[in-house]
């Protein structure tokens, strides 16, 4: 019985991070590294602390990032 009950979770599992892993390529692998740009946020910058504790990006390219 504990068997089936890995089994059943193992496969949840696996499941979840093939479902997780389909969204995380964000590189376009025919672009050159060199082609991106990285920009840092502070608290200079407006955020109203240093740490982000989660971001999520809109369908329509906004980005929103969660602070406590």
């Amino acid at each position: 019985m504990a068997c089936v009950r890995y089994l059943r979770l193992l496969t949840i599992l696996t499941t979840a991070l093939l479902l997780a892993s389909q969204g995380a390529a964000g590189l376009d692998p025919a672009k050159a590294i060199t082609q991106y740009a990285h920009e840092s946020w502070r608290t200079v910058d407006g955020l109203p602390q240093d740490n982000i504790l989660t971001m999520a990006q809109t369908p329509d390219g906004y980005l929103w990032l969660g602070t406590e």
